[in-house]
């Protein structure tokens, strides 16, 4: 599996960790963030699974 598609899953689920420990006010930006990340994994892996075929 890529290495990229690894730190992006495990970067937001560090930001989806932080989600219930955020101020109610700011909480919408390691929810985003978490979000953000999972859709980087899902590029990079489908980038990587296209490359090495």
């Amino acid at each position: 599996m890529d290495h990229r598609a690894i730190f992006f899953l495990g970067a937001g689920a560090l930001s989806a960790v932080l989600i219930p420990e955020t101020d109610a006010g700011l909480r919408w930006v390691p929810t985003w963030l978490a979000v953000i990340y999972v859709v980087l994994a899902a590029a990079s892996y489908l980038d990587w699974r296209s490359n090495n075929r």
